[in-house]
């Protein structure tokens, strides 16, 4: 039974349906996990995209919720790959969508990071976390908010942010979204984050308080440097560092008074 074992794999990952119910009739472990990477007949469809041999092997008994040896479940497989439509089949047979892997990414983070709208909006319809932290453990903890704003994604932030996403939260690096994007000069991402509720004079704590529009000026990004005065961002904010002299040549060029 090993060797079909091995087979349904391999007939799983390659999509050959056939091959797969004759396995499973024969009485192939729907469930068997290879020496490799523990992954399961699941995994390997679902990361491939094989719609109809993942619901085979759901109605055959697959778990739906089982981890390989990176704890990644078939649903982060199928967010990785960007395969919304398995995600939806995935997450109709039972998958949990908050479900951390070993760095903490849970399937919604995994998708905003990869800017793949149609999967972040499936796995939102049906119960991911928009908030959930990865785990504070992990060096580069973060947000499915913060995963997209790196990533410069700005229509899945809006989408994140149009669903409830806490636009002046911190990740677990103490990272506000606002401050990374207007740092990045990632103008499209500053407006749809200034025009769904971001505070345009927030204080990054481990960053000597910072503020979204210093750094935008100190990297020279004009525009940003429009938008945030134009949605209320203070042009006398001074941080620790005393910043003041640094961000005033630009803040003149867009015609603010700076007072003392």
């Amino acid at each position: 039974m090993t060797g079909d074992n091995k087979k349904l794999g391999k007939a799983a990952e390659e999509g050959d349906i056939n091959s797969v119910q004759s396995l499973l009739s024969q009485g192939a472990n729907v469930n068997n996990q290879d020496n490799w990477n523990e992954s399961t007949p699941l995994h390997y469809a679902a990361s491939r995209g094989h719609n109809e041999v993942v619901s085979v092997l759901l109605s055959n008994g697959a778990d739906p919720n089982i981890e390989d040896r990176d704890e990644d479940t078939p649903l982060h497989d199928a967010a990785f790959r960007g395969h919304n439509e398995v995600a939806s089949v995935l997450l109709s047979n039972g998958a949990d969508p908050n479900t951390k892997n070993k760095k903490g990414d849970t399937a919604l983070i995994v998708s905003a990071r990869g800017g793949d709208y149609e999967t972040v909006k499936v796995l939102l319809d049906n119960g991911a976390d928009l908030n959930i932290h990865m785990d504070p453990d992990y060096v580069c903890g973060t947000i499915a908010l913060m995963a997209a704003v790196n990533n410069k994604h700005h229509h899945v932030v809006e989408l994140l942010l149009t669903k409830g996403a806490d636009p002046n939260i911190t990740d677990n690096e103490g990272d506000i979204a606002l401050i990374v994007s207007a740092r990045g000069g990632d103008y499209e991402t500053v407006k749809v984050l200034l025009d769904n509720g971001a505070d345009p004079n927030i204080g990054q704590e481990w960053d000597d308080h910072t503020t979204a529009l210093i750094e935008a000026a100190r990297e020279g990004h004009i525009n940003v440097v429009e938008i945030l005065l134009s949605k209320g961002a203070d042009p006398n904010c001074i941080d620790e560092l005393q910043q003041l002299l640094v961000i005033s040549p630009l803040l003149d060029d867009t015609g603010e008074n700076i007072g003392n």
